[in-house]
């Protein structure tokens, strides 16, 4: 059956309906388990989780300009205290490294053959270069000149692929990491 048109108005409506359906039955359970030994499975910032679900009603009420809920919501997921700010050592730390910055998801998809859509799409080596940048353009993008150097996107996450002048971002790069949950 085709449904007839819905204002934006309504369909925020809906949302917030089913998301708050969402919160009644997830708040059964508001715990993120960080484990390694099933990337889906036991890593449940890969679900649409309680946090997610909650995050989204604070943007949706954000969108109706509903200000007083954004900021109830946006506050109860920071409050919560469980997603930690990356720093740059753990940037900076091979085998700790997060460059998606996973610590601060409240949710995520998983991708099992994310290392070769990355190789593919981003490494220069394969022969799309698609994503691929120059040295000169980071340093206008990232304002160099005046002091966009200390950006943990522009220090942590482009590297070189053989090239000093061509660079590709190395967000999804898992090549030299070890996962830390």
């Amino acid at each position: 059956n085709i449904e007839p048109s819905k204002t934006a108005s309504e369909v925020m409506e809906l949302c917030m309906k089913d998301l708050n359906e969402a919160t009644e039955l997830l708040s059964v359970n508001k715990t993120l388990v960080n484990g390694v030994e099933d990337g889906f499975l036991s890593y449940t910032r890969n679900h649409f989780n309680y946090w997610a679900v909650t995050g989204l009603k604070a943007r949706i009420s954000l969108w109706r300009g509903d200000l007083p809920n954004a900021y109830t919501w946006a506050k109860e997921v920071i409050d919560a205290n469980v997603f930690p700010w990356v720093s740059s050592t753990a940037l900076s730390t091979i085998t700790l490294a997060s460059r998606t910055f996973h610590t601060e998801h409240l949710f995520s998809v998983y991708i099992s053959n994310l290392k070769d859509i990355n190789t593919e799409i981003f490494r220069a080596s394969s022969g799309n270069n698609l994503l691929n940048t120059t040295t000169a353009k980071l340093n206008t993008r990232f304002d160099i000149a005046s002091g966009g150097s200390t950006d943990f996107r522009y220090v942590f996450l482009w590297k070189t692929d053989g090239s000093t002048s061509t660079k590709f971002p190395a967000k999804y790069l898992i090549d030299d990491l070890q996962y830390v949950g």
